[in-house]
């Protein structure tokens, strides 16, 4: 061991560095001592250690520090880096709470600063500050979950965020994956299912609107929705799928501030077998709503028509007539301006051969998709092989006559 000593004028020790050659510690390998000692008392215990391998800064030095026996301090003096910084002095600050458990640690070297707290040892966040090589404050934010897997990969730049923002779930896989620019949205913006498969996909141009392709995936990695954007609005054609195989369900043409759409049904086993067209959507600060001629088919390929209307500003208007797959009307509703119902006639029976079994109009408790409280006149009639049988007379919703073929009012 090697003694260096401080004396005062009247020759007294007041200073004494020892210095013990290299050994073996058994915690951190092999490692250098030296004591301070002030006036015969040991003040400051330092273990040296060199060539150290770090695993975030590299080759590096390792001073600490004790004070009356309790860590205090390690310096970090670093070698080499991958990183570009200041070379020179890295300083490892560790705090630990009542529990002898590490609660926070910063490390220091150049403009750098990297914060990191702890919970029962286990690591809870991480921010590194630096200024880059355009004098810009960046700001680097990482959250834990237990200790280990990152949750939260946040970059800011002079205070906003900037650049690749990315969200995980507790096991790691990304949640979402957002860009910015300026504290903006900006570029490409993608969320996951909670295995890994791909939501959601969509691009925010500078001024803040969805531009581009849009898409939208289940969680078994089939197609929902694709189209594209200008300007936060639907443009040329869009497609909506579902069912098992997929199909397609709905595809819609939008055109400045209006859309002409076809809609899709299909057997279990993914044969065509219909399409609704409903021939005009229109715009306004609410979004689309049905405007125009509306038609709906039993079989498009043989035009077996099941129901025919129109909308005007998005309600039901004038006359819509439902039939069977025979052709035979089975309910007709006209409709005024505020898609309240005017008159209701329907045909609930056929005959095996197709002739009308009963026929009615503004009848309570007989509906075909309508109001059942009705005003002015209402009737219903049977039918005995196309023969009228009975008849029935309704005022405002109330039966006030009936006739039968042996009877006459």
């Amino acid at each position: 061991m090697n003694v260096i000593g401080e004396y005062n004028k009247e020759g007294e020790l007041t200073w004494e560095t020892r210095i013990k050659e290299e050994y073996n510690d058994p915690t951190f390998g092999l490692v250098r001592i030296e004591q301070e000692y002030d006036e015969g008392e040991l003040d400051t215990d330092y273990k040296i250690k060199k060539n150290f391998k770090d695993p975030d800064l590299g080759i590096i030095n390792i001073v600490m520090s004790f004070y009356e026996r309790e860590l205090e301090e390690t310096f970090k003096y670093k070698k080499q880096t991958k990183e570009v910084i200041t070379l020179g002095t890295v300083k490892t600050t560790v705090v630990y709470d009542e529990e002898d458990t590490e609660d926070r640690e910063t490390i220091t070297y150049g403009t750098t600063t990297i914060d990191k707290n702890f919970y029962k040892n286990k690591l809870t966040n991480e921010v590194k500050t630096y200024a880059d090589e355009h004098n810009n404050y960046i700001r680097q934010e990482k959250e834990y979950y237990n200790g280990k897997i990152l949750t939260k990969d946040l970059r800011y730049q002079n205070g906003k965020k900037e650049g690749l923002q990315t969200y995980f779930y507790t096991d790691g896989v990304p949640n979402t994956e957002q860009n910015y620019k300026e504290g903006k949205e900006l570029g490409l913006q993608k969320s996951y299912y909670s295995d890994g498969q791909l939501k959601e996909k969509k691009t925010i141009d500078a001024q803040g609107n969805k531009d581009g392709e849009y898409v939208l995936y289940k969680r078994d990695g089939s197609l929902t929705t694709k189209g594209n954007y200008t300007n936060s609005k639907k443009t040329g054609t869009w497609e909506e799928y579902g069912g098992h195989n997929p199909n397609l369900l709905k595809k819609c043409t939008y055109t400045g501030d209006s859309a002409t759409c076809e809609e899709m049904d299909y057997y279990d086993h993914g044969a065509y077998f219909t399409i609704k067209s409903a021939t005009t959507l229109t715009q306004d600060q609410s979004g689309y709503y049905k405007n125009g001629p509306y038609t709906s088919y039993y079989n498009y390929k043989k035009n077996l028509i099941k129901k025919k209307g129109a909308y005007k500003n998005g309600a039901k208007f004038g006359a819509w007539v439902t039939r069977d797959e025979m052709g035979n009307m089975v309910c007709s509703l006209t409709y005024l301006a505020n898609n309240k119902i005017l008159n209701q006639e329907f045909a609930l029976y056929y005959d095996d051969d197709g002739t009308l079994s009963r026929k009615g109009s503004n009848v309570p408790d007989y509906s075909c998709g309508g109001e059942t409280n009705f005003s002015g006149e209402g009737y219903l009639n049977d039918y005995d092989h196309g023969t009228i049988s009975s008849e029935k007379k309704y005022f405002d919703g109330t039966l006030v006559a009936e006739k039968c073929t042996s009877m006459v009012f």
